[in-house]
């Protein structure tokens, strides 16, 4: 996760400098952001940009997500059926 200033969150743990244990492919960030659920109604995550996004010329973006279930944990599962493959 390679942002200046570092990204923030509320009500949840977020850690934004973990190691990337799997920098391969499209995934080659030497850190990565770390969310961590506290049970809340909700949280947010973000993170501010120094340059505004012209979005009337390049209106699409992608947010790369891994999610994986640690072993000594219950795990949900979602389903986001509108979502869009890989770009």
């Amino acid at each position: 996760m390679e942002l200046s200033p570092p990204g923030y969150g509320d009500n949840c743990n977020l850690n934004t400098a973990l190691s990337n244990r799997f920098p391969q492919g499209i995934n080659t960030s030497a850190t990565v952001m770390e969310y961590g659920d506290v049970g809340g109604q909700y949280a947010n995550v973000g993170f501010d940009v120094s340059n505004n996004f012209d979005l009337s010329t390049n209106h699409t973006f992608a947010i790369k997500i891994y999610a994986f279930r640690w072993p000594d944990r219950e795990s949900e599962q979602s389903s986001l059926p509108q979502a869009a493959g890989w770009r």
